[in-house]
């Protein structure tokens, strides 16, 4: 389930923005891209910064998995990962089925979401 914080941003007629959560931040773009020769509807996940003291407890996996199963039933069609720089996390968005953005210079990742 998305967190209303999230929800909030998305009804919004905000294109960007850092979205506060009880565990950190996060700053979400919604836009369209040009993925696999079509434009598509997408979220980035631009950045995301979560507190010292809630760091390993799961926080992100968590929040990739609601974004996966909920931007999906509001009809957008990629979650998209931005400058990956963390090398632990490249191995973490392969495993989940996510592509590497070939048009990028930089680490960057992104998922077709199942549309629901």
């Amino acid at each position: 389930m998305l967190p209303k914080e999230i929800i909030v941003f998305l009804n919004s007629d905000f294109r960007n923005a850092w979205v506060k959560l009880p565990y950190g931040e996060l700053y979400l773009r919604n836009t369209n891209r040009y993925i696999e020769d079509k434009r598509r509807w997408t979220i980035d996940v631009a950045n995301v910064t979560v507190k010292e003291k809630e760091r390993g407890k799961g926080h992100f996996k968590q929040l990739i998995d609601d974004l996966e199963a909920g931007l999906g039933h509001r009809g957008v069609e990629v979650l998209y990962a931005e400058n990956i720089h963390e090398p632990r996390l490249m191995p973490f968005f392969e495993r989940r089925g996510y592509k590497i953005d070939p048009y990028t210079t930089e680490n960057c990742f992104y998922k077709l979401l199942e549309l629901k």
